[in-house]
């Protein structure tokens, strides 16, 4: 048989690392890192344990993986939602709109998020990917809401962070939410809300309508 034969009907090794991926993120999801082993993901794949650890040797080269795929999944869905506004109140809108949408259609996103977090207190291996992707959220929280704060008509206070808050004010929300079961989305559209009406008052301050209505602040 020619090696083009005997590769017939097998996916590219890109295609099976990408599914080999989903599928840890999905059983992680479901049962968390604690009780989660190579071979349930293997199991959930369709692969043998063998060929998973072909691709992946240990549960932390695995676990490498879903972080730096977690790191453009969270983070893409809400640059992608800003970008399409200029309006520096409607960009804090479609931030906030695009991070509800990501949770109530990839809940399970945020709960490896939290669950790796908290597995970062104890497990050098994983702590230093897992701050990389809190830095990395942070930081386009703060590069973004800096350029928002530049294109208000006067400036929010220098006392104000306001990335800081937002950022903290968001992961609590969902953590929360997490812990006891509970939807975020309404303490996340309260957040919304306060941020909103906080850059707004940078219109009011310099005698000017903010170019949104209340409707749509609530909304």
């Amino acid at each position: 048989m020619s090696p083009a034969g005997a590769r017939r009907g097998r996916p590219p090794q890109g295609d099976r690392r990408r599914a080999i991926i989903r599928a840890a993120r999905e059983v992680l999801a479901g049962h968390g890192y604690a009780h989660t082993s190579l071979k349930q993901i293997a199991d959930h794949a369709g692969i043998a344990p063998g060929l998973l650890g072909y691709y992946f040797p240990a549960k932390h080269t695995l676990l490498l993986a879903v972080v730096s795929e977690l790191e453009h999944d969270l983070i893409s869905p809400w640059r992608d939602a800003i970008d399409q506004h200029d309006q520096p109140l409607r960009r804090i809108a479609a931030a906030f709109d695009a991070a509800i949408d990501q949770w109530s259609q990839q809940p399970e996103l945020f709960q490896i998020l939290y669950d790796l977090s908290t597995l970062a207190h104890f497990d050098e291996e994983i702590a230093n990917p897992i701050r990389q992707l809190m830095r990395s959220i942070r930081q386009v929280a703060e590069q973004e809401l800096s350029q928002i704060s530049n294109d208000l008509p006067t400036p929010l206070p220098a006392s104000v962070d306001l990335p800081a808050a937002v950022t903290a004010g968001f992961h609590g929300a969902l953590y929360e939410a997490l812990t006891l079961g509970q939807d975020p989305t309404p303490a996340l559209r309260t957040l919304r809300f306060m941020t909103l009406s906080a850059a707004a008052t940078s219109y009011l301050a310099a005698g000017q309508t903010p170019p949104i209505d209340l409707a749509e602040l609530r909304d």
